[in-house]
């Protein structure tokens, strides 16, 4: 091998440690481990979420949660400010029963809280007629003002 093969594998290993290392600083920065972190308690709430059992005759629409400031508000709810994450997940439902079964179905069960401290009441959201004659309805947990630990969506 000459010298100038040497000097182009040499500089191509150089570049490809500084990508390396480049890609490793921000994996681990503190913003992104925030971001993790986060996300790792938003996904076991939904599970929490998705493991309550639906009534009979119902059928899952969508399944959607969502962490950041204020991520309830979007939804209908009191909006707040500051460094803090707030964490919501939901679930929308059609089904062929009555508000009052549907209601008498969710009354008492919760979740646990999204970072584990407490628990979460299901609360039954948007009750509607849907065009196919059925009833559309949203259950939704929200668990508020945890800290939002360096998370740019969070304040």
């Amino acid at each position: 091998m000459s010298d100038e093969e040497r000097k182009v594998k040499k500089g191509q290993k150089r570049i490809l440690v500084f990508f390396i290392f480049i890609a490793v600083l921000i994996f681990l920065n503190p913003f992104s481990i925030s971001l993790y972190i986060n996300n790792y308690y938003l996904n076991h709430f939904e599970k929490s979420l998705n493991s309550i059992p639906i009534p009979s005759n119902t059928r899952v629409v969508k399944l959607s949660s969502s962490v950041g400031l204020n991520s309830a508000y979007k939804f209908g709810e009191e909006a707040s400010n500051g460094d803090h994450c707030d964490f919501l997940a939901f679930k929308v439902l059609e089904t062929s029963l009555s508000e009052k079964e549907v209601t008498e179905f969710y009354k008492n069960r919760s979740v646990k809280a999204a970072k584990g401290n407490g628990i979460v009441q299901i609360v039954i959201k948007d009750f509607k007629e849907a065009s196919n004659g059925n009833n559309s309805f949203r259950i939704q947990v929200y668990d508020p003002d945890h800290s939002a630990m360096l998370d740019i969506r969070c304040g």
